[in-house]
Formats: C-alpha cells, structure tokens, sequence
C-alpha cells in the first residue's frame, strides 16, 4: 500500500529522529515537571493546565503541534519561574506511584510485545498445531488485539478448506467477527468474513441469502476505504457469480475509474461485453499497462503490484 509520511506515535517520531538519547532527555523531563507538580500548593492554575496537558501526551499524538507547543511552554515558564521546590512523596505514595508505572509498562509494552512476538512465531511455523497454540499464547498476552483473532480465523479457515471440516469454518467466522468487534476499521476481518461465506458456496452450499452474506462485509469496508478499487472489484466478481451481470458491470467500472490501469476491471469489462481474448486493442493495452509496470518495480503483494496484475482467469492473456 501507501508509506506513511510519519509514525503514528510522537515517541517513536523522537526516536526514529533523535534515537535514544532524545527519548530519554524526554523521559527525564516529564519525569522532573512530574515531581514539581506534586509539589504544594496543589491547586495552582497553571499547574492543573500543565498536569492536563502532560497527561494528555500520554494518550494523543499532539506534542508537536504549534498551538500546543505555545501553550506548553507558556505554563512551563510561569510554572518553573515560581520558585517551587521538589516536595519528598511519603512511602504509600511512592509504592503506589511505582506500582502504576509498573503496570503500565507491563500492560501496555510488555504484553503487548510478547504477543507480537506469538504473531511473528505462528507466522514462520508450518506446523498448524504450533501455530494455533503460539496463536492462543497470544491472545493470552493481548486479548485485545484484533490481529490475533484474525490470524486464528485464516488459519481455521485453511483448515476448513483442506480437511472440510464445519466446525473449523464456524469458528473462522466467529474469530473473524471477533476481530471486527475489536476494531471496527478493520478490513481484513470484514473481506476474510466474505471470503468464508464465499468458501462454502464454492464448497457446493447454496441458499438464497448467499450473495448478500457474501456482499454485506465487502460494502462495509467499502464505507472505510470508500477509494478502494479492490473492494468495488471483489464485489463485481461476487455479483458476476450469481448473475446479476449489471450490477457487476457497474462495480468493474468503478474500479477502472479509481484506478485507469487495474488490469483485473480491464480484463473483466472485456469479458463482461463478450469481446475475444485475443482482441488486439485489448494486448495493446495491456501490454502499454505492463511497461508502465516494469519501470515503476513495485513490490510485490504491495498495492501497484497487484493493480498491474492479470486475474487468475485471464493467464493467457
């Protein structure tokens, strides 16, 4: 897909720009106002606006803002020119302030990045015994992360097309919804539900209710990436399949104007209209897209990549 301009955390932007030091030069400043601001007297002014805002760098991304930076430094002069002195915390409050650092640090780092390190284990391994229980081992670490329950999904739902196992695929669906709950901007969990609904129709189960089963996730992630050719063409194929050909054509034709040079709509629109596969309008455009393709030597699996690619159905184009 796209590069990001910038991290999406203020510490890792210090880090990445200044490295170590400059996130402990950090650290040690909010840890020396911190100590001030449990100095007396307690409800000063510009001493609660200081603690909001110290707090709020925290749990937003906004250190680096203009505004903020004026209105931080403003209160950092008033509040360091009065003279205040560091106050000496009692044992319980020491206790109790090293108590929560401590928690947090395990909470939100340490857990955390034992999970990830479950994810990246169950990833490399081949074994599904061993991935399914580095998958578990994550989850224990990181209930809250989504990307668990979607790793468990895909890999249920492997196994639910190798060994058709029913079971295997309810469960897929579940984790797959369940990583949905967890975060709601999530499109891998809402096109793996489609492609789990489309896997037992290809399986030979059919009812009348399929196709929107299959539709209805595609269309909510289209509302999150309301520009994503992908999406419009993953529903053309879907609707292609049941034999509602307008429609179809209408999302194909979407995804070409997202993007002009998406082979997969290209090839699919000409096959829509009936047009042979060896048309000589359709090789000189396509080979005009696969030289364009070459010079750009995209990753692949990255989003150009797979915009230059020929659908499985059209190898031998």
């Amino acid at each position: 897909g796209k590069v990001p301009e910038s991290p999406h955390s203020d510490y890792w932007k210090i880090i990445t720009e200044n490295g170590l030091p400059g996130l402990i030069i950090v650290l040690l400043f909010l840890f020396y106002a911190i100590r001030r601001l449990l100095s007396p007297p307690r409800f000063d002014l510009a001493k609660l606006l200081l603690a909001f805002l110290l707090t709020q760098m925290l749990l937003f991304n906004f250190i680096f803002l203009f505004f903020f930076l004026i209105l931080f430094f403003f209160l950092l002069r008033d509040f360091f020119s009065s003279g205040r002195s560091f106050v000496a915390l009692r044992s319980g409050s020491r206790m109790f302030f090293s108590g929560t650092v401590v928690f947090m640090l395990i909470v939100l780092y340490l857990l955390p990045f034992i999970s990830d390190r479950c994810l990246a284990a169950a990833a490399r391994d081949r074994d599904l015994v061993i991935r399914y229980a580095l998958l578990q081992k994550a989850a224990f670490f990181s209930p809250l992360n989504e990307r668990v329950p979607l790793a468990k999904a895909e890999l249920q739902r492997g196994f639910a097309h190798s060994r058709t196992d029913p079971a295997a695929w309810a469960h897929g669906l579940e984790n797959a919804r369940l990583a949905q709950r967890l975060n709601k901007n999530s499109m891998d969990a809402l096109v793996l539900e489609s492609e789990l609904f489309h896997d037992a129709r290809v399986r030979g189960h059919f009812y009348p209710a399929q196709a929107e089963e299959i539709l209805e996730p595609l269309r909510r992630a289209g509302k999150l990436s309301p520009f994503n050719p992908f999406l419009f063409m993953r529903q053309a194929v879907v609707l292609r399949e049941f034999g509602r050909i307008a429609e179809a054509r209408e999302r194909a034709r979407i995804a070409l104007e997202l993007e002009p040079d998406f082979v997969a709509a290209i090839v699919f629109i000409h096959e829509l209209d009936g047009l042979p596969a060896d048309d000589p309008d359709l090789r000189q455009r396509l080979d005009r897209i696969r030289a364009k393709a070459e010079h750009l030597r995209a990753r692949p699996d990255s989003y150009l990549f797979n915009l230059h690619q020929l659908p499985a159905g059209a190898r031998g184009q």
